[in-house]
């Protein structure tokens, strides 16, 4: 017990070399975070959880442990999906990624969609998850992005096998791909946003509580070491 113990924190207080390639997994067994060193120094981050010691998305705190540059050396931002413990802290780690492209689902495009995001998060309604606030906080640093740049920022859409982010070195090469989703499952998607969007304006109180998915419970994962409620798997 005590050689996997140091053997996690050596893992959690060691940077990668510049030549490996790493998947790291944080995360209490559901709405995880996974960080992927791609070699040279660069990273992608893929969802959020938040350290609740820290108070802070995890990845962040992994980042200083190790002594990433954030304002740097992460390339991609992701958001595989909307749920409230995917998203939740995801515009913290944005904000100190500059340099970083925001990635998520082109459902998020719809117009449909943004006029709602907008609208929740300017009125700060209190029936909608914070999932919501959170997209709401990226668009606006985007939005502020743009403006200290003079262009037009927006995130990033991934469709399925579409090209997200490469690099050409003579060390080794990097493509980073969106394997989803198809066609079919973004005409489905929009559908089914259509119809909550809709359930919505249904008359709410100030007592109504928030309206959001509920998160499944955690499942045991005898391939993981655990750690303070998180763990990483390489």
């Amino acid at each position: 017990m005590k050689k996997a113990g140091a053997r996690i924190r050596r893992v959690l207080t060691t940077p990668p070399r510049l030549d490996e390639i790493e998947v790291s997994l944080i995360g209490p067994a559901y709405g995880e975070c996974i960080i992927v060193h791609v070699g040279n120094g660069e990273w992608i981050v893929v969802d959020s959880c938040l350290d609740k010691d820290q108070n802070k998305p995890a990845v962040l705190h992994y980042f200083d442990t190790i002594g990433v540059d954030t304002s740097n050396a992460v390339r991609l931002v992701v958001a595989t999906h909307w749920h409230d413990d995917h998203i939740k802290g995801l515009s913290k780690i944005l904000e100190a990624c500059p340099n970083a492209e925001f990635v998520c689902t082109p459902l998020m495009r719809e117009r449909d969609f943004l006029s709602f995001v907008i609208t929740a998060g300017r009125n700060q309604l209190t029936t909608i998850g914070s999932g919501t606030h959170e997209f709401y906080s990226i668009l606006q640093i985007l939005k502020d992005r743009g403006v200290t740049s003079r262009t037009t920022l927006t995130p990033k859409w991934a469709m399925e096998d579409r090209l997200l982010w490469r690099r050409l070195r003579k060390e080794f090469n990097v493509h980073i791909y969106s394997l989803s989703p198809s066609d079919a499952s973004f005409s489905k998607a929009l559908q089914a946003m259509s119809e909550w969007i809709s359930s919505l304006a249904t008359p709410t109180t100030s007592r109504t509580p928030k309206r959001r998915i509920r998160s499944p419970q955690p499942k045991k994962n005898p391939s993981c070491h655990t750690q303070e409620g998180f763990y990483q798997k390489k």
